[in-house]
């Protein structure tokens, strides 16, 4: 890796794979990343990376070494949270450890790097761009043919083998151990959700689908690295000029940071019958964009009670009741 390398990690690949248009935004500081280091999954994250480093020098590892990591993380609050998100799950997390050989571990979140222990994982992309992630846990496999990923998730959602399978950041890690790691053809990988006290079935990604052989035609490899080559390319245009695309779909708008300030939501389409597929794609992004100033105010109501929009009228306050009551016996019903 050269001095004049950009380095271009997992979170900005898919951001830009996700919406140019926010990621562009959130590079430039249009909007602001919500995903801070402050966040309680991140605090967890460390956390459990203090277990597995301790584990790995004295073959164990105490609540106190991952309490202490999660309220050391800054507000306190959330260190609270994130020591509370994980801590019930940690004697599985011990059991689990106690089946592993220490030798077994190759890399983990926050390992050392000058012994080449450390989880972040980096292949050179061309055009001066290094791609890289980290891995919360890698560990040689059942072969010396194959390795294991074990990935923490610290929120509510529910991962399953087939959203694994499709995952953005899944592949991304297979096609940067298959670079890695010359002798691994097989990448099982799991995932252990921890306030779910659920773990995943390993899901297997295999050489052959992310990199080529001499012996094999170059459009396997074509799947993967040429479409984050395209990434790259696209982010290098857009950053020095280029006016940033759009793909309103829901899902996409739903996750997106730069919704509130997206044209295609500012600057709608107007005549449905003109162009119907740009007015339903407009239409998308503005019901999103609603959606999330909606929940904005919602939130400043909760903490400061409704808003006064003059002539007696107001936002947030629950209209008195219409439901109709009957004297019974004494009493209402």
């Amino acid at each position: 890796m050269s001095d004049t390398s950009h380095i271009l990690d997992r979170t900005t690949f898919e951001r830009w794979d996700t919406c140019p248009f926010m990621a562009w935004a959130i590079e430039t500081g249009l909007v602001v990343d919500e995903s801070d280091p402050s966040t309680t999954g991140i605090i967890a994250h460390a956390g459990l990376a203090e277990a597995v480093n301790e584990f790995y020098h004295t073959g164990t590892f105490t609540d106190v070494t991952v309490m202490d990591a999660c309220l050391g993380g800054l507000p306190p609050h959330l260190g609270e949270a994130a020591w509370h998100n994980i801590r019930r799950d940690l004697w599985s997390i011990r059991e689990e450890l106690h089946t592993l050989n220490r030798n077994s571990i190759l890399r983990y979140q926050g390992g050392d790097k000058k012994r080449g222990m450390s989880g972040q994982l980096g292949v050179e992309l061309g055009g001066a761009v290094v791609a890289t992630s980290e891995i919360d846990l890698l560990t040689a496999g059942t072969t010396k043919e194959e390795l294991q990923e074990t990935d923490w998730k610290t929120g509510r959602t529910e991962w399953t083998t087939t959203k694994i399978k499709q995952s953005f950041q899944f592949r991304f890690h297979a096609w940067l151990v298959f670079h890695n790691y010359e002798g691994c053809e097989k990448l099982q990988v799991r995932v252990w959700m921890h306030q779910l006290r659920k773990l995943t079935l390993w899901v297997t990604f295999l050489r052959e689908d992310f990199i080529a052989g001499k012996e094999k035609n170059s459009a396997n490899r074509a799947s993967f690295e040429y479409y984050l080559h395209g990434i790259a390319q696209l982010r290098h245009r857009v950053m020095n000029g280029e006016k940033p695309p759009t793909f309103p779909e829901e899902v996409r708008c739903g996750w997106c940071r730069a919704i509130r300030i997206c044209p295609r939501a500012r600057w709608p389409a107007r005549n449905v019958a003109k162009n119907p597929k740009r007015f339903a794609e407009d239409l998308i992004a503005r019901i999103e964009k609603l959606k999330k100033e909606r929940a904005a105010l919602n939130v400043h109501v909760k903490a400061n009670g409704p808003v006064d929009l003059g002539d007696g009228r107001s936002y947030g306050e629950k209209p008195p009741s219409t439901r109709q009551t009957f004297g019974y016996l004494g009493g209402d019903r």
